[in-house]
């Protein structure tokens, strides 16, 4: 179970990839105001781009190859 007051982490069991996880399952499993801050983010310019997230997850930061 997630712990509201503590940050989380997606963690792999075996030969499991975290970047194959959807959004919607992650949305399934936790609670309901945290499946009300799912984004949908659209950058169709200036990519490819790295995403990183503060260890508690509040804040995050995008940055594009071309800008």
């Amino acid at each position: 179970w997630l712990m509201p007051s503590e940050g989380g982490y997606l963690e792999a069991e075996g030969v499991e990839k975290t970047w194959r996880i959807k959004q919607e399952a992650i949305a399934r499993e936790v609670d309901i105001l945290s499946s009300r801050n799912q984004y949908d983010i659209m950058l169709p310019e200036l990519g490819p781009y790295t995403l990183d997230f503060t260890s508690s997850g509040r804040y995050m930061a995008a940055a594009g190859c071309k800008g």
